[in-house]
C-alpha cells in the first residue's frame, strides 16, 4: 500500500484519542438523546457519513491544489508542515467542539435550511459541518492530502483518515456512561505517543534523508510531460 495511505490510516487511528477528548462528550451527548439502539446507530452512521464527506471534500480540494504545484520540493515542505502541525496539536490541544457549539450549529442549520436538526437529514448535514470545524489534527491531515499532489488521492487520503477515527467516536456515542471510559482513553500516554510517532514519520518523509520507504531522498526535480522533454 502507498505510504501516504498508511500514513492516513495511522494518523486517523493514532488521533482517535485526541478526537475522543475533543468530540467524545459531544458524541456522548448525542447518544444520550436516544433510548433505542437502532435509531442511535442509524443517526451515528449518518453523522459520521456527513463528517467523512466533509473530510473528502477537503481532501479533494487540497489534493487538487497540490496537483497544481506538484513540485517535489513543495511536497517536501507540505510533509514537514503536516508533521509539525501534528506535534503542535499535542502541545496546544484546544477544545473546539462543545455541546454549546453543537447546539448553535443545530439552530443555524435548522433556520438556514428548514431541516429539523434531530432528523436524519439534519444529522447528515451537521456531520458534514462538524468535519469542517477548526481542528489542528484535521488540518495536519489536510496538509498530508495536499502532499499527495492528486485530487483523487487527496480525497482517498481524507476518507481513510476519517474511517480510521470513526470507531472510537461511535463507541463514545453508544456509551451513555462514558466518564470512566474517558478517564482511561484520555491518559497522556495513549493520547500523545501515537501522535508523536506519526508526526515524526511526516517529518522524516519531508526531510529526505535517503532512507528507503521512510525518508526517500528528494532530487529537487519534477516530472515533465514526455512532449516537453529534450530529445536525446
Amino acid at each position: 500500500m502507498n505510504s501516504f495511505y498508511l500514513a492516513a490510516l495511522a494518523t486517523g487511528m493514532a488521533g482517535s484519542m485526541h478526537c475522543l477528548g475533543m468530540c467524545g462528550p459531544l458524541m456522548a451527548g448525542i447518544g444520550a438523546r436516544h433510548s433505542r439502539w437502532g435509531s442511535l446507530f442509524r443517526q451515528m452512521l449518518l453523522h459520521h457519513g456527513g463528517r467523512i464527506a466533509g473530510y473528502m471534500l477537503m481532501g479533494l480540494v487540497m489534493g487538487a491544489a497540490g496537483q497544481l504545484v506538484s513540485l517535489v520540493l513543495i511536497q517536501r515542505w507540505l510533509m514537514l508542515l503536516a508533521g509539525a502541525m501534528i506535534l503542535l496539536t499535542i502541545l496546544f490541544s484546544v477544545k473546539t467542539v462543545s455541546g454549546a457549539v453543537f447546539t448553535r450549529m443545530m439552530n443555524l442549520v435548522s433556520r438556514a435550511t428548514g431541516i429539523r436538526a434531530g432528523s436524519n437529514a439534519g444529522m447528515l448535514l451537521l456531520g458534514f459541518f462538524n468535519g469542517l470545524l477548526p481542528c489542528g489534527l484535521v488540518y495536519a491531515a489536510a496538509a498530508g492530502a495536499m502532499a499527495t499532489a492528486s485530487w483523487w488521492q487527496g480525497l482517498l487520503f481524507m476518507l481513510l483518515f476519517g474511517l480510521a477515527n470513526t470507531p472510537v467516536l461511535m463507541l463514545a456515542a453508544s456509551w451513555h456512561r462514558v466518564a470512566s471510559l474517558k478517564l482511561q482513553l484520555r491518559s497522556r500516554y495513549w493520547k500523545t505517543v501515537p501522535l508523536v510517532i506519526i508526526g515524526l514519520f511526516f517529518l522524516l518523509k519531508g526531510a529526505g534523508l535517503g532512507i528507503p520507504g521512510i525518508s526517500p531522498a528528494f532530487t529537487g526535480a519534477h516530472h515533465k510531460p514526455a512532449c516537453c522533454r529534450p530529445a536525446h
